[in-house]
């Protein structure tokens, strides 16, 4: 705690030198100072420092998320959603960002553009099957299936031989009542891997006739 709080009061001298003598200071060091502040739940000090992050570097896309995190923290939910576009539109790769503006959407009621920018950061990104297939969990988890089932149909693109993205997706179909839904999603399973463990028998209990 000490350390923090003598970090704290290094931060506000950075502060006051930007502010007073106008010298320059990487947009790198004014983040990490604003994250000290943010750790202690200070999210006003930390906003006075990534506005002047911003200002060194305006298309650093990190200050732009982390003043995003500080407008949420504050209940300002616009203009944090403001600030996480912006991040993401200077670097696309930037996860964290990225899952912020994602979720921020979503929770603001604004699911179609939530699943928009679900598409957007799903098209940059590139990782193993299994990551989208945690992803998709995680957005399960979070009550958000539209964003679920693009990251299952990512992991799906990522490994074209592998049925369970599409069996993952026919059980929240079938969960939800939508029969015809969860039979198409598992018919497309059973096309990418006919030999899949329990699949044909599952495809013929509901009536239909496979081939393997």
């Amino acid at each position: 705690m000490e350390t923090g709080l003598r970090n704290i009061g290094k931060t506000g001298v950075i502060l006051a030198l930007v502010v007073l003598t106008g010298c320059t200071i990487n947009s790198v060091t004014l983040n990490r100072q604003a994250q000290v502040y943010i750790k202690h739940g200070r999210y006003a000090e930390a906003e006075s420092l990534l506005k002047e992050s911003v200002k060194v570097n305006y298309e650093n896309s990190p200050s732009h998320y982390w003043l995003g995190h500080c407008y949420q923290a504050q209940g300002d939910q616009k203009n944090a959603l403001w600030e996480y576009g912006i991040a993401v539109r200077f670097d696309p790769a930037l996860e964290i960002a990225q899952m912020a503006l994602i979720q921020g959407l979503h929770n603001d009621g604004q699911v179609e553009k939530s699943v928009r920018a679900t598409e957007t950061f799903l098209k940059y990104k590139v990782a193993e099957p299994r990551y989208f297939m945690r992803l998709g969990k995680t957005f399960m988890d979070q009550q958000m299936p539209q964003q679920a089932i693009q990251a299952y149909l990512a992991a799906a693109k990522a490994d074209p031989h592998s049925a369970a993205p599409f069996i993952t997706i026919a059980d929240y179909f079938f969960a939800k009542g939508d029969n015809d839904k969860g039979i198409e999603y598992l018919t497309k399973g059973f096309k990418v891997n006919p030999v899949h463990p329990g699949l044909a028998k599952r495809l013929g209990q509901l009536g239909l006739r496979v081939n393997i």
